[in-house]
């Protein structure tokens, strides 16, 4: 007689294979991950750069019913009669009648005025009142400050209205980037000193953020045209110091930044 043989099934994994299992998940895990984070960021990039192109759009707008003109930083600050400096004369709200989404008036700096990616910076989310900024308005467009090296007296270092028609180069010319709560942007050969002037002075940064998305962030641009830069090329990196600047930051000034061809070509030189 041919004898019974039983065949002894198995009912699970072995304690090895298990942790082979757990180990090949983790790995993919470590990365997947960051291709995640990283997909997701560009999302959100995505989204900044809608809410840039509308901002953009609301500026031409502008243009077109004030004779070429951009709204200036604040109408307060304009002389000879200066104004109080409050929030109803600052650009956003000049802007609102052409994009009428949230209310700068009120420090609710939502819509269109913040960028998905807000906080990911170490920059302020919450402000009293409201929410603030994530964007602001280049500095050396609608501040006429030449620097030390080319002002001959303090009453050529004030605010203006800047204007299409006297911009040496729209198209190359930034409006508006990405920033905390300062609402302004101010030039590339400041920014390493002034970053490190309120790391001194505030438990957040309120300035430029030119590492927002991705290593780079969103620009406006003066003919409307709203794109992505690295932070490399807009903000080089170099010592925190007004006096001694990297020659890349004043190439980045001229490049970008500045206002008129005159202003232009004095940065450029000093980025030779």
């Amino acid at each position: 007689m041919t004898p019974n043989l039983s065949v002894r099934s198995r009912s699970g994994f072995t304690l090895i294979e298990l942790l082979v299992v757990i180990a090949i998940i983790a790995i993919l895990a470590a990365i997947l991950f960051p291709v995640f984070a990283q997909a997701r960021e560009k999302a959100r990039q995505a989204a900044c750069l809608s809410n840039e192109k509308q901002i953009g759009l609301a500026f031409q707008m502008y243009a077109q019913d004030y004779d070429d003109g951009f709204p200036t930083w604040s109408d307060g600050l304009i002389k000879p009669v200066k104004t109080p400096d409050l929030l109803d004369y600052h650009w956003q709200n000049k802007l609102l009648p052409y994009v009428k989404n949230g209310n700068p008036v009120a420090r609710n700096y939502t819509g269109v005025w913040q960028c998905p990616s807000l906080g990911s910076n170490g920059e302020r989310t919450t402000v009293l009142g409201g929410f603030p900024a994530s964007y602001g308005m280049n500095n050396m467009i609608f501040f006429n400050d030449l620097g030390a090296a080319f002002t001959t007296s303090a009453l050529e270092r004030d605010y203006r209205y800047p204007f299409l028609t006297e911009m040496a180069e729209p198209a190359g010319t930034v409006v508006v980037g990405e920033c905390g709560s300062d609402e302004r942007l101010r030039a590339p050969f400041e920014f390493e000193y002034r970053k490190a002037e309120t790391a001194r002075t505030l438990a957040t940064f309120t300035r430029e953020l030119p590492k927002r998305h991705n290593g780079g962030s969103n620009y406006v641009f003066a003919d409307g045209h709203a794109k992505w830069h690295t932070a490399d090329e807009m903000y080089p990196p170099g010592p925190g110091t007004y006096a001694v600047n990297t020659k890349a930051a004043y190439r980045a000034a001229a490049k970008y930044f500045a206002y008129q061809q005159v202003e232009r070509n004095q940065y450029a030189t000093l980025g030779r």
